[in-house]
């Protein structure tokens, strides 16, 4: 409070001490008026000051209730003195107020205020120019009241800043969807300067910068996909989704080219599949299948045409094996056929010309093997169990109607094998009376000197014996050609 006094009593001007003596002279009625209107004025002075001041007005206040009790014994002073000390106070509070929204401002300023602020910022600026004006006029508790305005506004203003900037950003994806890319820009770049942190805003800018040659691109390929050109379309699409894969215009355009070239191409397999099926060319069928299912492998025509190509190929596969039943069955290779027939039922066990032919094949087999067996080996017919199979045979081949001319050669040699085995040969055999001979599969014939039998064709096994001499052993055939001789003596002492 010094020097606030000291400060009033230098506003105090030169000759103020001489008109305080010349006062003192004057009634005592005029000096109380006088002294009541100075605490009326200083009164008012409090009322305006409290609220900016704060402390320091409490301060003051209770400095001038302090002194209010010496001031009735003092001197008052002059109207022009305390006029002016109103006036300095009241620039006082205009200045702090000012130093107030000068802070604020700085601080704001350095988040972009003036560039997001938009009218409400420069109506502010605006305010506070009319304070600086009131102040230069010396209208000081005007100025502080504008002042004050002014920084109740400023952070009204930066307090919807973030309502603010969402606003401003739905505004600029509104902007992408009507393609309106100078205003996109535009509201992005505002938004970029509320948030400089914000990826959104920027990602958002971006996609601005690239829409208007993404929209161009998008109409060139609109205008390919008109005229059919689908595969220069591609291309073009796949640059703007790759500038902007948010443009949803041009992702879905992409998607249509490709589901429709996706389905030119499994069109072409298919069509391809079905040629080369018709062509019995298996191979490429499945190769064409294959290319078509890697294209769309959920389609169903693949299911339907997997079940035609097993059919197709199953059906060609018998009716291979058909045709070369019939070629066996023709050259009367029973067993070779019968094999075919085999392999045909592993197919199809329904197949018709195995089902209707494998038994008739299998005892024309059966029959084959056995002529065989007793053509390849005619000393067997020697005994009567071979004979009589063989004969047995021969009635079986004779019973087939209509065989072929391979049976037919068959038989006749079967025939005539069975007669010749049956045909019984005369046999001169010697000996020296004393050696026991043996002929296996015929029977023991004693010692002898001479004997004549009869024995069918075939090669027979001699065998003589004689106490204290060495057993011999001699190999006897029989043919119809000659009558064979065999002599056989043991003469060898042991």
């Amino acid at each position: 409070m010094k020097m606030t006094e000291n400060k009033d009593h230098r506003l105090v001007p030169p000759d103020a001490g001489l008109k305080r003596d010349e006062q003192k002279k004057q009634p005592s009625l005029l000096v109380i008026f006088l002294t009541l209107f100075l605490f009326f004025d200083v009164a008012i002075l409090i009322f305006w000051l409290l609220p900016a001041k704060g402390s320091k007005s409490s301060v003051r206040q209770k400095t001038v209730q302090a002194e209010a009790p010496a001031a009735s014994t003092i001197a008052p002073e002059p109207p022009l003195a305390a006029r002016e000390s109103i006036t300095a106070k009241a620039r006082l509070a205009a200045e702090n107020q000012l130093d107030h929204w000068l802070r604020l401002q700085a601080g704001n300023n350095a988040e972009n205020i003036n560039l997001w602020g938009g009218e409400e910022y420069t109506q502010i600026t605006d305010l506070v120019s009319r304070g600086d004006k009131a102040m230069a006029d010396r209208k000081f508790v005007r100025a502080r009241q504008i002042y004050g305005q002014a920084s109740e506004r400023l952070q009204a203003l930066l307090a919807a800043k973030e309502e603010m900037f969402y606003t401003v950003m739905e505004e600029g994806y509104a902007a992408l969807d009507r393609q309106d890319s100078t205003m996109a820009v535009q509201k992005f770049k505002l938004a970029i300067s509320m948030e400089p942190d914000s990826e959104d805003a920027r990602h958002g800018l971006q996609r601005a910068g690239n829409l208007e040659q993404v929209v161009l691109l998008y109409h060139q390929g609109l205008e390919l996909e008109k005229k059919d050109c689908l595969t220069a379309a591609r291309p073009l699409l796949q640059q703007a989704t790759r500038l902007d894969p948010e443009f949803i215009p041009a992702a879905e355009t992409l998607a249509r080219i490709e589901t429709k070239l996706r389905d030119r191409k499994f069109q072409l397999a298919m069509s391809d599949f079905f040629t080369a099926l018709h062509n019995s060319d298996f191979k490429q069928a499945r190769r064409s299948l294959h290319t078509a299912a890697a294209i769309k492998p959920a389609d169903p025509v693949l299911r339907n045409a997997e079940t035609q190509l097993t059919t197709t190929v199953t059906a060609s596969r018998l009716s291979t094996l058909e045709k070369k039943f019939s070629r066996l069955t023709a050259a009367e290779q029973w067993q070779k056929a019968m094999h075919v027939c085999e392999q045909a039922q592993q197919i199809d066990p329904d197949v018709g010309f195995a089902v209707q032919n494998i038994a008739f094949v299998g005892q024309r087999a059966k029959l084959d093997r056995k002529i065989n067996r007793i053509l390849s080996q005619p000393q067997r017919l020697q005994d009567n169990g071979p004979l009589t199979e063989a004969r047995e045979v021969l009635e079986m081949a004779r019973s087939f109607r209509n065989p072929g001319p391979e049976l037919k050669a068959r038989i006749v040699s079967l025939d005539r094998l069975i007669v010749t085995a049956s045909t019984e040969v005369e046999v001169s055999l010697r000996s020296d009376g004393a050696t026991e001979v043996v002929i296996y599969r015929v029977g023991r014939l004693g010692t002898f000197k001479q004997k004549q039998l009869k024995l069918r064709p075939g090669t027979y096994t001699v065998v003589g014996s004689r106490p204290g001499f060495r057993d011999v052993r001699r190999k006897l055939t029989v043919s119809v050609k000659r009558k064979p001789s065999l002599s056989i003596c043991c003469e060898e002492p042991i």
